[in-house]
């Protein structure tokens, strides 16, 4: 397989702003050209800017050799003019060059979806970077595969928004559709571009993986599939457990490689890898909080369906100066719809973000937020072998084992996990399925 050609492109005004605005920090151009140099050879590098504002990035650019496009600002903004450069550039690169193959477009910025759609009208790869919580959802499903610069730099767990189904679930579905013609087993390589084409966001490592191998072996671990090394080619093959209720024991060919094991460990991938992305305990119960405020204030019916009331609180942090992006707000409040939260002037469930909410009970919500994490930690962990990590990630401390046991008390005794001792090991075994909404 011949490698990629590629041309990368970066809105550094875009970039620079969203890195800072969320807590990431200074803008790194490093860990982009390091995935990229895996990818393929990097045949074009340009950076748009006004870069009398931006001269502090000149060097990280230069040592990288990276072309500096200067786009002086006129007026109060020149957004427009690096949007339409960018543009311009990357489609005489698509009509002259036919040597590229493949565009890496660095931005969150929407305006950039048509340059994107023509592109691939072309036949190119897209390659997108962009911040998680800045990024539009209409960017980042136009391209082929799109990965977060959250992810590269502070090794943070994030999924996509397109979290309906687990991401282990897409594995599964992805090997049924191409295991067929009597083939057990197809190459790995083959089931990561079918998942992609679903799921652009779909990046190893925004699910908390170190690698897409690390990926694989937790979803044997977990019973969706089999896995085993061609022992000619050397790369690893994907296959389906001939009874999808059966423990898949680990082939002999595959177990040598543990680099990524250690990740199994993580009860922060668990999480992200069912669409739960644990959110700092502080910025939840502070999420919670707010929220509650708002569904009790004297407000008209249309501005107390959960969409306005995400905007609202997203423009209450921004005016006052909080760090809590309206991302943050939607995953929380997805969270609490997901296990029955609201309820509309009937006493029922709400399950659209259209629906006026009538009720709203903040320690219940406090309560089954953990809950539901606490869960799936221990479907995977039913041993709780790292107590003080759950503990950490449910209430923000470690030492706070005793509030730990009385949650696991308090589920036990709703006969959501059914506890069994032998000897002085005790088992958590979850007798509940994914889908409950506890306050029925």
């Amino acid at each position: 397989m011949s490698e990629a050609r590629i041309a990368l492109f970066i809105d550094m005004d875009n970039i620079i702003y969203a890195s800072e605005n969320t807590g990431l920090g200074r803008f790194h151009v490093t860990p982009i050209i390091e995935v990229l140099k895996e990818k393929g050879r990097l045949i074009i590098k340009r950076a748009y800017a006004d870069w009398r504002e931006h001269h502090d990035y000149r060097y990280e650019m230069q040592d990288h050799a990276i072309d500096l496009i200067e786009l002086p600002q006129r007026g109060r903004t020149n957004k427009n003019s690096t949007d339409i450069k960018m543009v311009v550039d990357a489609m005489e690169i698509a009509m002259s060059l036919k040597h590229v193959d493949t565009f890496a477009i660095v931005t969150g910025d929407k305006d950039f979806f048509p340059l994107v759609s023509k592109l691939r009208e072309y036949s190119f790869y897209i390659i997108g970077f962009g911040v998680f919580e800045s990024t539009s959802d209409l960017l980042v499903q136009n391209c082929d595969e799109f990965i977060y610069y959250n992810n590269l730099v502070h090794s943070q767990q994030l999924t996509s928004d397109i979290d309906k189904e687990n991401i282990f679930n897409q594995l599964a579905s992805a090997t049924k559709l191409l295991v067929k013609d009597g083939l057990e087993f197809v190459p790995a390589y083959q089931i990561k571009k079918t998942i992609l084409r679903k799921n652009p966001a779909f990046h190893a490592g925004n699910f908390g993986f170190k690698s897409f191998s690390g990926f694989l072996r937790a979803g044997m671990k977990h019973g969706y599939i089999k896995l085993k090394k061609n022992a000619q080619t050397g790369y690893l093959e994907i296959g389906l457990p001939r009874d999808q209720t059966e423990e898949v024991v680990p082939e002999q060919s595959v177990s040598g490689d543990d680099q990524d094991d250690d990740v199994f460990d993580s009860y922060i991938s668990v999480l992200n890898s069912v669409g739960l992305r644990p959110w700092n305990p502080d910025i939840r119960r502070i999420i919670i909080r707010d929220f509650k405020k708002l569904v009790t204030e004297d407000r008209d019916p249309g501005n107390m369906v959960l969409s306005a009331l995400i905007d609202d609180l997203a423009d209450q942090y921004e005016k006052a100066g909080v760090k809590i992006h309206k991302s943050q707000i939607r995953d929380i409040i997805r969270m609490l719809m997901y296990i029955g939260g609201f309820k509309d002037s009937k006493g029922r469930l709400i399950t659209s973000y259209s629906t006026p909410i009538e009720s709203f009970n903040l320690s219940k919500a406090l309560h089954w937020a953990n809950t539901l994490c606490l869960l799936h930690i221990l479907k995977y962990d039913p041993l709780l072998a790292n107590p003080h990590e759950a503990s950490k990630i449910l209430f923000g401390s470690g030492n706070r084992i005793a509030d730990l046991r009385k949650l696991i008390s308090s589920i036990s005794n709703q006969n959501l996990v059914r506890t069994t001792k032998s000897g002085n090991e005790t088992r958590f075994n979850v007798v509940t399925d994914r889908n409950f909404a506890p306050w029925k």
